[in-house]
C-alpha cells in the first residue's frame, strides 16, 4: 500500500514470524539455535537445569513456535525441531517489523527520531548499517 507521500506502507506481511516472543519461547529458541536440531525431550532437559517445566509445556510451546513459522518440525521416529531462521535473520525480521510498526503508529515523528539517532554516526558505521539493511551505501559526490 502507498500513502499520500508515495511511501510504501506496511501490509501486515504474514510471511514474517509473530512477535514478540514470551520469555519461555525466547529461551526455547535460544536452545534450538545452540542445538541445531533437537527434540522436545532434549529442550526440556536443558530447561530443567534452569527451572521446573513440564514436558507438555515445552511440547506446546515448541508446537506453537512451529505454527508461527519460527521453528521447523521434521516428523520421523520423533519430532525433530530446528530454527527456521538464523539469529541474524530473526533479528532482522523482528527489528524490521518493529520499525514498520513504529512508522505506522507515529509516522514522520518515528522517522525523525531514527534520523536524529543517526546524526552523530560515522560514515563507516553508516556504510555497515546500509549493508545490514541490504541497501547501497551512500556515496559522496
Amino acid at each position: 500500500m502507498v500513502d499520500g507521500d508515495g511511501d510504501q506502507q506496511p501490509t501486515g506481511d504474514t510471511t514474517e514470524p509473530a512477535w514478540p516472543l514470551g520469555p519461555l519461547e525466547e529461551r526455547i529458541l535460544q536452545i534450538v539455535w545452540q542445538a541445531g536440531t533437537t527434540t522436545v525431550r532434549d529442550v526440556r532437559e536443558v530447561l530443567r537445569a534452569e527451572r521446573q517445566v513440564a514436558y507438555t509445556t515445552v511440547m506446546t510451546v515448541m508446537s506453537r513456535l512451529a505454527d508461527k513459522g519460527i521453528l521447523r518440525v521434521a516428523r520421523g521416529a520423533s519430532f525433530e525441531y530446528s530454527a527456521a531462521f538464523t539469529r541474524e535473520e530473526y533479528a532482522a525480521l523482528v527489528t524490521r517489523r518493529l520499525a514498520r510498526t513504529l512508522r505506522a503508529q507515529f509516522g514522520d515523528l518515528a522517522l525523525a527520531q531514527f534520523a536524529a539517532e543517526l546524526e552523530h554516526t560515522g560514515a563507516a558505521h553508516l556504510d555497515r548499517l546500509a549493508g545490514l539493511a541490504g541497501m547501497e551505501p551512500p556515496h559522496d559526490d
